[in-house]
This record gives structure tokens, sequence and C-alpha cells, in this order.
């Protein structure tokens, strides 16, 4: 299991300017957010629970910019394959 951080611990981070990247990935429900600084990589997750997961790439982009971070690394690797029903899909 991936080391996890909290976000008063990733906003002092982000405020002496130690995270080397964001990764937004795409995950089962939404979207996790995972940085690395140094020699570790973390997930971020809610105030003593698990994995923080944004419902949305906007609500992920929305925090990340709200830390003070200009760019994010999108990953959907790891993202459910079956699409979502859209307008888009339903086009297609």
């Amino acid at each position: 299991m991936a080391e996890s951080i909290d976000t008063p611990s990733l906003r002092v981070l982000a405020k002496v300017g130690a995270v080397e990247k964001v990764r937004i990935a795409g995950v089962p429900g939404g979207y996790a957010m995972v940085v690395c600084y140094g020699m570790s990589e973390k997930v971020l997750r809610v105030q003593r629970g698990p994995t923080r997961v944004f419902k949305s790439l906007d609500a992920a982009a929305r925090f990340a910019r709200g830390l003070g971070f200009s760019q994010c690394v999108l990953d959907l690797s790891d993202w459910p394959k079956s699409e979502p029903k859209n307008k888009f899909n339903e086009m297609r």
C-alpha cells in the first residue's frame, strides 16, 4: 500500500516548495492526488482516513491550484476502462 499524506502536511510542503511533482490519478470513483518530494511518493488522504477521492478532474485541479501548484500530470492508467454514459459517448 502506498504511503499517504494529509492536507495540512501537504500545505506545508507546498509552501516551502518541497513538492517536485503532482500527479492526478484516475481511480474508481474519481481522481486521487499523488505528490512526489525527495525520494517519497505519497497519496493525499482525508484527515486520519483513506485516500481522498475527488469526484471530478476539475475539483482535483482546483484543489491543486489552491495549494499553489501550476502544473499537474494526469495519469489515467488505473482509471476504470468502462466509459461513463454521457451525450458525447452516445453520439459515437
